[in-house]
Parts: structure tokens; sequence; C-alpha cells
């Protein structure tokens, strides 16, 4: 097969694999042809930028793939990652969907690297609200590049929900270690801002939420120890650095003193959690509290705490 067939080839695989998950498709032919032609465009860009560019990603020791629930922090750790001089971790990139459509994995990087530098230049805001900028260190660039990866962890989670041999396809293509991180949040909140920023019903959020709960602890069992690890929002935001450190070693990397103090400069609490802006009723509270229970990452977690 000649180039230009391999890459027509690519293109036409790429549009057809490029459907989405069923909750998140996207209403209306207009919506998803310009999806389509996204889809197309960026396997044609990346086949583009990689194709004499073997040596690019050499130095690449980790795919770390964020897995959860959304609003539970990932976009947060993302950034503090992402600041790291051998760390590219782009944000709300859903990287499984490439998988399918026949991306390589130096195109699939090609794609982090890309949007992990737009989203430094734009000051890695999250839909204009917030801005995870730390500042004096590496986002969007790096030195020595060891560790790659995104933080779609709600969808990546679906998605290997429904495929749960996505992992081990995902280990296969990228051919370095891969490394799951579970960030985590108080349930209450983490439904409630589904509620917030999307308008999704609390109920549904719940049967959402646990049902993600339940694909995590089946994702833990598959693999080794070493390669999975839980983060609490809460514990990050109490004891910034030890945890940020704990994350460090955990992908095999060093947390200078420098770094850690840039990082934990753009962290603080919220002054009103997310539960207390949406109306829970007694029911529904009772319901998530029950849910909590057979999860031990759950446990110590309540409305009330």
């Amino acid at each position: 097969m000649t180039k230009s067939a391999g890459f027509l080839t690519g293109v036409l695989r790429s549009l057809v694999h490029s459907d989405g998950l069923p909750e998140y498709s996207t209403p209306g032919v207009g919506k998803r042809l310009f999806r389509w032609l996204n889809f197309a465009r960026r396997y044609g860009l990346s086949y583009r930028q990689t194709r004499n560019a073997s040596a690019l990603f050499q130095d690449v020791e980790t795919y770390c793939l964020l897995v959860g629930n959304t609003r539970s922090g990932g976009s947060t750790l993302s950034a503090l990652l992402d600041a790291h001089p051998n760390v590219i971790l782009a944000d709300e990139v859903d990287t499984l969907q490439y998988l399918s459509a026949g991306f390589t994995r130096d195109q699939i990087y090609y794609l982090l690297c890309s949007i992990s530098q737009k989203q430094a230049i734009r000051g890695r805001k999250d839909r204009g609200k917030f801005t995870y900028q730390v500042p004096g260190q590496w986002q969007g660039r790096f030195t020595k590049l060891r560790v790659i990866g995104d933080s779609k962890a709600g969808k990546s989670t679906r998605r290997l929900a429904q495929h749960p041999n996505l992992l081990q396809q995902l280990r296969n293509l990228m051919q370095v270690q891969t490394k799951l991180i579970h960030v985590l949040r108080n349930p209450f909140d983490s439904i409630a801002e589904m509620n917030l920023r999307s308008g999704r019903p609390l109920a549904n959020g719940v049967d959402y939420y646990f049902e993600n709960c339940a694909t995590v602890a089946s994702i833990r069992k598959q693999i080794q120890p070493s390669d999975f690890m839980t983060l609490k929002q809460e514990e990050l935001l109490d004891d910034s650095g030890t945890r940020l450190s704990a994350v460090c070693h955990f992908l095999g990397l060093e947390a200078s003193e420098d770094y850690l103090s840039a990082c934990i400069s753009i962290l603080y609490k919220p002054a009103e959690k997310a539960r207390s802006k949406v109306q829970w009723n007694p029911e529904l509270i009772a319901t998530v509290t029950r849910k909590l229970e057979p999860f031990d990452f759950l446990q110590g977690y309540s409305y009330q705490d």
C-alpha cells in the first residue's frame, strides 16, 4: 500500500470510528458532520507531523491515564503534572476514542503535546472561569519527555466500562508502562458540580457517579497495585506538597522544591462546598450514603463532612 493510500485509509477509518459514547452523542446532522471532519483533520495533521519524527518521543517511559468521575479534580491534577519539566498531560482529551479510530502512538502523542501547548498559551483555563496556570514552570513544554497522558477521567471510565479490552489495547499501542490515577472527591460535591455545570439532574448524577465507581473497582482488580493510585482532592488541598510528591514518585519522577512551591501557589480551598449550592432531599442523601458502602475508596465520605 502506498503512503497516500495508507493515509486515505486512515482518514476513512477515523471517520467510521469517531462516534462518541451514546450518552455524549451530538444531536443534529450538522454538528455530527462537523465532529467527523474535525476528527479527520486531526488524523491528517498528526499523520503529517509524525511521519519523520520517530525519535521525537523516544524518551517516554510512562503513559498516564486519569480515571474516575468528572468534576473530581482531574483538571487540577493535570495542570500540576503538566507543569513538570518531564511531563505532558493535556486536559480534557479523550485519548481512548483514538484507539479504535486507528491513530498511531506517535499521532496520539503529537495531539497531546499540541493541545497541551495551546492550553498553556491560553492560560490553562477551565471554561474561562478558573485558571490553572502554574507560574514559572513547564506547562505545554518539557526538557525531556518521560510521562505523557490525558485527564478525561469521566469519559475514559465510561469507555472502559463499555469496552473493557481498551485498557490492554492502550498498553499494546503505547508500548510503555501504563499507570492509572483515580481522581476522587467527596461524591456529594462531584454530583452537585455535575448538576451546576451541565444541568445533569441530581438523581441521574448519582447513577452516573456510582456506575463509574463500579468500573474503577473492576479496573483496579485487573492491574498491578504499583500501576494504580487513588488521589483524593481533599488530601491534595490539605497536604499539597506531600500528595503531589507522592504522585510524582508514583510516575517515576522527582519533584523539585521550586516545582512544588509553584504548584502549591495556585491551589486553594473553595469557600463554599459544591453540595451546599444545590437542593438535596433527604431520600437522595440516604441513597448516596447507602451506595458509598461497597467501595473502600469512598469510606469516610459523608454529606456532613
